[in-house]
């Protein structure tokens, strides 16, 4: 598989560790979520936010990466070094339970879906460090 400059780069700086990270779509150009579903899937650009567990940042980066022809912001934002699986879906499902009023809904079905609208970046990164303090705090 090439490898861009910019994709060895970007990836340089990404540890291959579990952690929680945010997805940011770059410009406004709008774009499908999701290639392979595209008939169903709504389409998001830089308004639009994602945060998510990842085993292995460094992968999952490369995966949003490929997905969004490079036009994407990958930003991890808490390294669970000392995480287990377990812990690490729970301190996500604890962010989820705090993000709920920004969640979007797909107008194709009317599910609800991870991506976020009506949140800015420094408000989410806000709200998963208060999540990820409460979580370390009482649940582990």
């Amino acid at each position: 598989m090439f490898k861009s400059e910019d994709f060895l780069n970007r990836s340089s700086l990404i540890p291959e560790l579990a952690g929680i990270y945010i997805a940011q779509p770059l410009g406004a150009r709008m774009r499908v979520i999701d290639k392979s579903r595209a008939d169903i899937m709504p389409s998001v650009n830089d308004k639009n936010l994602k945060f998510g567990k990842a085993e292995n940042l460094k992968r999952r980066f490369r995966d949003y990466y490929y997905d969004n022809d490079g036009d994407v912001q990958f930003t991890p934002i808490i390294i669970c070094k000392d995480f287990t699986q377990v812990e690490l879906k729970n301190l996500e499902k604890h962010i989820k339970s705090k993000v709920k009023p920004y969640r979007m809904r797909n107008p194709k079905t009317n599910r609800t879906l991870e991506w976020l609208e009506g949140v800015t970046f420094n408000k989410l990164k806000s709200i998963i460090y208060k999540c990820h303090g409460e979580f370390d705090n009482s649940a582990r």
